[in-house]
């Protein structure tokens, strides 16, 4: 599948043995368990039981936490769902993919409409965007593929050490940044010369500024001045067509190439020829999408250099640094697909170090999240695996969770000037998923060792 989250929900699952069993009643079975027809079966979502509310309050805020750092939440919402909720590791799998998306939408309807402090940019780099979700998306299906013909234990230690590598790096960071915000700020010193000379500040030169620069590109280079105006718009929707053609496309051939459970709207065999010819396109609509967007960004690089005046842009993009978002970006993917990791555990330590902000890397890693999330839900609808009343429950759960969290967090960094706190979120959320995932997949791989070698196959 086609997600940031897979992999770890996979791995998961084999470590995992399904809920349920045969009954003879509701006494005979599990908590939240009802015997139907002999087996016993999770209970509908409602009416809601004292647990399941205790569940939804937590994975609210929580997930909102995640959300606010950027992060897809998945570390949080696995463990709640089959600890709390008690549902089987393979059903939880399938739910957590409404939370991801649930707690994306929530993130994105607070980041959208806010800018950056030291420009009039959208808070979301929809440029880096461009260029790492094309990556991401090809990255994560090839560390699928990975993961299913790899054992267990190869993953779990992977996983250990690769989200260990971030928390240190996001700590270093997060003190660094907390320093630096407790730094004294230098205070201005009014001095009286004997000639009694007023120093005055003329509080319209950044409009003067801003209204030359304008009529500099008019005149001189009208197509820096398209780029400049389409830097400054909100919802650019040239960018957001690329983003809607290449989902479209991917979903698209899903339903070309079928799956095991879902067939072919072609009638392609599963892991026929024509399956994999269908799978090895899309990894390379992938990299076609992402050429054509280097290739735009840094011909309006060129034309911003060309410019004699600032840019409204905190980061640049350089062949460099478009090479290396490029790299990153597929590296960041299948690892995702492989160790389950999320996007954002890479990709929001790499921006940060390409010179984006703390608010900006949070903002622009939780819109990856969206277009994985929702691919991960798709997926898993077609397949069957979810229904619309479980959609309806845990989505709306995710995205309230979202919203008010990270509004809470953005007026405490307002308010106190501390980006440090979205840096804090986001080590929060690496933090609980270095404790929560590895620790209890090692106690469910302890009720059934034979697992921890278990490989799927690729078919």
């Amino acid at each position: 599948m086609n997600t940031t989250t897979s992999s770890i929900l996979n791995f998961a699952a084999i470590l995992t043995s399904s809920s349920g069993g045969t009954c003879f009643d509701d006494a005979t079975c599990p908590i939240l368990y009802k015997c139907v027809e002999g087996l016993c079966k999770h209970k509908e979502i409602f009416p809601l039981e004292p647990r399941e509310c205790f569940g939804s309050i937590l994975m609210t805020l929580l997930v909102g936490v995640a959300n606010a750092g950027g992060m897809g939440g998945s570390f949080i919402a696995a463990p709640i769902l089959m600890i709390i909720f008690n549902y089987s590791p393979a059903h939880a799998i399938r739910l957590v993919y409404c939370v991801v998306f649930g707690g994306s939408l929530g993130n994105f309807a607070i980041n959208f409409l806010a800018k950056r402090q030291s420009s009039l940019k959208p808070l979301i780099d929809y440029d880096v965007s461009l260029i790492a979700l094309p990556m991401l998306l090809c990255g994560t299906s090839v560390g699928v593929l990975m993961n299913s013909v790899t054992p267990p234990f190869v993953v779990i230690f992977g996983l250990v050490a690769v989200m260990g590598k971030s928390v240190k790096k996001l700590w270093i960071k997060t003190i660094k940044q907390y320093r630096e915000e407790n730094k004294p700020k230098e205070r201005t010193i009014e001095v009286s010369t004997e000639f009694e000379i007023e120093l005055k500040e003329v509080g319209d030169n950044k409009a003067r500024n801003e209204d030359y620069q304008a009529y500099f590109m008019v005149v001189h280079n009208p197509r820096a001045y398209h780029i400049f105006q389409e830097d400054r718009l909100q919802i650019p929707w040239r960018k957001f067509k690329e983003f809607f053609i290449l989902l479209t496309a991917i979903l698209g051939l899903f339903l070309l190439r079928g799956t095991s459970s879902f067939g072919s709207i072609l009638g392609i065999g599963y892991c026929s020829t024509g399956y994999w010819a269908c799978y090895i396109f899309t990894l390379l609509i992938c990299f076609i999408f992402e050429r054509r967007a280097r290739k735009s960004l840094l011909e309006a690089a060129d034309l911003r250099n060309n410019v004699p005046l600032t840019s409204a842009s905190d980061f640049t993009i350089t062949p460099a640094s478009a090479v290396d978002l490029r790299n990153v970006s597929l590296i960041g993917g299948v690892l995702a697909g492989f160790l389950g990791i999320g996007g954002g555990t890479i990709m929001n330590p790499k921006m940060l170090d390409m010179g984006l902000s703390c608010e900006s890397a949070a903002a622009t890693s939780g819109f990856f999240v969206i277009f994985t999330g929702f691919l991960s839900m798709f997926q898993t609808l077609i397949y069957g695996g979810l229904s619309f009343t479980e959609i309806v429950f845990f989505c709306p759960l995710a995205f309230i969770g979202s919203m008010a969290v990270t509004v809470i967090v953005r007026k405490l960094v307002k308010k106190y000037q501390r980006p440090s706190f979205i840096m804090v979120c986001v080590l929060m959320s690496v933090l609980i998923g270095v404790l929560a995932i590895p620790c209890f997949s090692v106690y469910r791989a302890i009720e059934n060792p034979a697992m921890m070698t278990e490989v799927q196959g690729l078919c």
